[in-house]
This record gives C-alpha cells, sequence and structure tokens, in this order.
C-alpha cells in the first residue's frame, strides 16, 4: 500500500477584530469557535479558478482553527473564505475576513516558520481578522454606529462597504437579506470612544453594488454621496437612517390593490405596491427634508396623483392613503 507524502501543514487561525482592537490578547481567549474556514479556489490573473478535485478538507479538530494537515497544493495564491454553515450560530456573527476572501500566497517548498511542537515539519500559522456583522454580541455600553442601506423600494442594498477609518475598530459589508437569518442592508461600526461625543465620518464604498438589480438604479446610486456624518455618544448605540415614505393604495371599495404602480416625480424608481397594497420610497442617505408629487398608475383606474407629500431626512414618514375610483 502506497504511503501519503506528509508535504506540509496550514493553520488557518479565526481572530477576532473587534477583541483584538480592544487589546485582549489572542492567547487569554483562543481561536474564534466555532468558525471555520476554507479554500476557494485558486487565483490566477487576478481571477477565481476553480480547483482541479476540489478543494482540500480539513482535518478534525477542536481547537478553533482550520487545519490542513499533508497538504499537497502546488505553488501559487489560493483565495480563502469563511465556511458558511447555519448550524454554527457563530459564523453569522462575521462578514469577512480581512482583507474580504483572504488572498494567500502559498509555496509548499517554504510554508513558513514551523509551529510549537512541530519543529522540523514544514507548516505554517495564518491568522485571519474577523470583522462583526449586526448581528454580532457586543458587550454592553460599546460605543456604536447603526444603520441599514436600501434600494428606493426598501429591498437590502447588497455589496455596499461601510467605513471609519479614523476611529473604527470593527467594519461592516452590507449583505444580502436572508442568509443565516441576518437582516439585509445591516451595518454596524464600533468605535474605541474616549471623549464623551465625537463625529464619524461613514465612507460608502458603492463599487461592487450592482445598479442593473432594479430599474433606473444607475440614476438611484448617483445621488448618493461619499461620505455620511453621523454623531456617536460614548458607551451608546447611535442609529442613521435614510429618510422614507410609505403609503398604501386601495380600491374605491376599500380593499387593498396590489400591483399598482407609483412614481415620485422627478426621483429614480417606479415602485408596486405589495399583496397588502402598500409601497415605501427610500431616499438616498443625506437627501434634504422635502416634498414631492406622487402618482399612482393602475391599468383598471385613471392615474391618482397627490401634490406636496412631505418626507423626512432620516426617518419613514407615512403619505396620504391613495383611493384609486
Amino acid at each position: 500500500m502506497e504511503r501519503r507524502r506528509r508535504v506540509a501543514t496550514l493553520v488557518l487561525r479565526p481572530v477576532d477584530a473587534f477583541r483584538e482592537a480592544l487589546q485582549r490578547p489572542v492567547f487569554e481567549r483562543g481561536p474564534v469557535q466555532p468558525v471555520r474556514f476554507r479554500i476557494l479556489g485558486e487565483v490566477v490573473g487576478g481571477a477565481l479558478s476553480p480547483m482541479a478535485g476540489g478543494p482540500p478538507a480539513p482535518v478534525r479538530n477542536v481547537s478553533g482553527d482550520t487545519v490542513f494537515r499533508d497538504l499537497a497544493l502546488p505553488a501559487g495564491t489560493y483565495r480563502i473564505g469563511l465556511a458558511r454553515d447555519p448550524r454554527r450560530r457563530a459564523d453569522a456573527y462575521y462578514e469577512e475576513v480581512d482583507p474580504a476572501e483572504r488572498d494567500l500566497a502559498w509555496d509548499p517548498a517554504a510554508p513558513g516558520a514551523g509551529l510549537p511542537g512541530l519543529p522540523t515539519h514544514p507548516s505554517r500559522l495564518e491568522p485571519l481578522r474577523l470583522y462583526p456583522t449586526a448581528s454580532y454580541p457586543f458587550p454592553t455600553a460599546t460605543t456604536l454606529v447603526r444603520g441599514s442601506l436600501h434600494w428606493y423600494d426598501g429591498t437590502a442594498l447588497a455589496g455596499a462597504v461601510v467605513r471609519e477609518p479614523a476611529a473604527i475598530v470593527s467594519r461592516s459589508r452590507v449583505h444580502a437579506g436572508g442568509e443565516l437569518g441576518l437582516t439585509g442592508g445591516d451595518f454596524v461600526l464600533a468605535f474605541r470612544a474616549t471623549a464623551a461625543t465625537g463625529n464619524a465620518n461613514l465612507q460608502l464604498d458603492l463599487a461592487a453594488v450592482d445598479p442593473a438589480a432594479r430599474p433606473d438604479g444607475a440614476a438611484y446610486l448617483g445621488g448618493w454621496p461619499g461620505q455620511w456624518p453621523a454623531q456617536w455618544e460614548r458607551g451608546t448605540t447611535r442609529t442613521v437612517r435614510q429618510g422614507a415614505l410609505a403609503g398604501t393604495v386601495l380600491r374605491d371599495d376599500g380593499r387593498v390593490l396590489p400591483g399598482a404602480t407609483v412614481r415620485l416625480a422627478g426621483r429614480p424608481g417606479p415602485l408596486r405596491t405589495s399583496a397588502e397594497g402598500r409601497w415605501s420610497y427610500h431616499f438616498p442617505p443625506l437627501t434634504p427634508a422635502g416634498t414631492v408629487n406622487i402618482t399612482v398608475q393602475h391599468p383598471d383606474y385613471p392615474d391618482a396623483t397627490v401634490n406636496n407629500v412631505a418626507f423626512p431626512a432620516d426617518a419613514t414618514a407615512a403619505a396620504p392613503t391613495v383611493v384609486m375610483s
């Protein structure tokens, strides 16, 4: 029977960026559990390429590390990401590694410094920082700024990155809704606060947002600021919001009217009413409060228009109910 040749051991160690930023040494708590990583594929010419025979599987262990023994990958660059598992709640606490889905250069001839206990065996320890999502169980009295990013129709604006470079000790990528029970569009930023209050300058990176996801999406994203000022207060949670309008469309007999088209004059869109006859429109962050004319259309009714409907800058207001007749 042919024996397998032991090539190298690669250990991927999850590090909680929030706890690390609070200067709690990693050795006091050990690796984050039960988070695991996987090798997503090889990076060739900047693009991710599937691996022949599939990605290598880690060995079972109780350390919290992801350990690959007898690793026989050829030299190259490989992409590392979270191994999502809905049964492991800890996976939901972290959005990404730093940098996101890190590209790891690997050479089996020189994998790195030997691990403790393996002085002569080729081995490598790679710490990977994990950044919290909005569902992360932050300790009481953590200084936080939270928010949600939405398309004009209220659905999650996925793919955006929110940063605050001067004071942030964690960051979050806005994700698609539904995964692992998370609410789409939510983000959270934690601050190392020394003063009682301060001003944050949130940077909105929309490079990975697909404008084709919505009709007139490019026009809507064109109204987004690159930066979003927000105040924080030490030991509390502040929430930043997009201004929004929400309303209902009814038939002339009082029943709800689904499938009606709602247009806001001069704004990207349109919207359609839900099965309950409801609609909501979210304005880009920092849109000043003002008024807008609303037109509702349905093939079974004449158009209806409501003029000078007021909307706020950072909250959701109720629009007048429209009765089609």
